[in-house]
């Protein structure tokens, strides 16, 4: 017998993938049993960091619907590339934790960050209390010297987001 034939090395590869992969219900739920062992319990709600900003010495939070859905599809895409995914929790707004997820552009970014496939899990200690504002609050926070603001909440997240192009994590 000779060697395997590309079509059965491409089956390998993609059997290996299969059994990698993690879907991201199945990730939450594990997440969510690591937040409880660490002493974190509550609903997880999901955000970007265009939910967040850090203004006046205050860490606002106002989550958007949509936040939850880009955090699946940005998992799952980031499962597609094979190079692993991180959960992390970042802070508390009132009984919820505060997640973000985080997706490694190639495996240079992946192994700089310490994020290894299929899931990494992350918790900020301690968890930063965070506020609701209200909507005159949350214009403030994002009109009021916007880029500054805008760097200083990516730099809260982590990754070096300050420094991407506008990538999907941001």
């Amino acid at each position: 017998m000779g060697s395997p034939s590309a079509v059965a090395l491409a089956l390998g590869r993609y059997a290996r993938y299969l059994e990698q992969r993690m879907l991201f219900p199945e990730a939450v739920e594990q997440f969510r049993s690591f937040l409880g062992k660490q002493g974190h319990v509550g609903p997880l709600t999901w955000i970007r960091p265009c939910d967040l900003r850090l203004w006046m010495g205050e860490l606002s939070i106002r989550p958007a619907e949509e936040s939850a859905r880009h955090a699946e599809k940005l998992s799952d895409e980031a499962a597609e590339r094979g190079f692993g995914v991180a959960l992390e929790a970042l802070a508390k707004l009132d009984n919820s934790i505060c997640c973000f997820v985080f997706a490694p552009d190639d495996a240079e970014d992946a192994a700089s960050h310490f994020v290894a496939p299929p899931v990494t899990m992350k918790v900020r200690e301690p968890l930063r209390s965070a506020h609701q504002p209200n909507a005159i609050r949350w214009w403030a926070a994002r009109k009021i010297r916007p880029e500054h603001t805008r760097r200083r909440t990516l730099q809260l997240f982590g990754y070096e987001l300050e420094h991407r192009d506008r990538t999907g994590n941001v």
